[in-house]
């Protein structure tokens, strides 16, 4: 485990273009006036594209069954095959808990034991490729509070 001190936050903005979540919105001024887009769905004059639209599609039900109950702070990578989020423990403790999509469906979520500790974690980020996860705990060792920590999968697919 190595602490940081920073956490860099998947939002990115180009001139006058915003790349969030993988999607580019943007404007264009051109022939046929200012028109803002997705790149993919959305394409609309500047004067009759309603915000909600440019930045959300309409909400859908996750692909479970995954147990939630008691879950916050999900995280899901960036391929759609793993989900990272904090539960509650029966000591009033918060962990970190991991479920995988496989071709047969998701898995059960399991505490993440390799990163667990009898302090709390919490504020889970994965890496875009999968291979890091960030998370804040206020465990031993760090400056006091909460504080970031990250770690890397190994060849085994587990966190160390």
């Amino acid at each position: 485990m190595r602490t940081i001190l920073f956490a860099i936050v998947g939002v990115v903005l180009l001139g006058g273009a915003l790349i969030a979540g993988g999607a580019l919105v943007y404007t264009s001024s051109g022939s046929l006036g200012e028109v803002y887009t997705d790149g993919q769905t959305i394409r609309a004059e500047a004067d009759r594209a309603p915000i909600r639209s440019i930045l959300w599609r309409d909400p859908q039900p996750f692909a479970g069954p995954v147990d939630l109950a008691g879950a916050s702070e999900l995280e899901l990578s960036a391929r759609g095959d793993v989900l990272v989020f904090v539960r509650g423990t029966p000591d009033a403790r918060l962990d970190l808990f991991e479920a995988r999509r496989t071709p047969k469906g998701w898995t059960e979520p399991v505490p993440i034991a390799s990163i667990n500790t009898r302090d709390n974690e919490m504020s889970p980020a994965l890496s875009a490729d999968g291979s890091r996860l960030v998370f804040a705990s206020d465990r031993t060792g760090g400056q006091g509070g909460y504080d970031l920590w990250w770690c890397e999968r190994d060849a085994e697919g587990q966190w160390g």
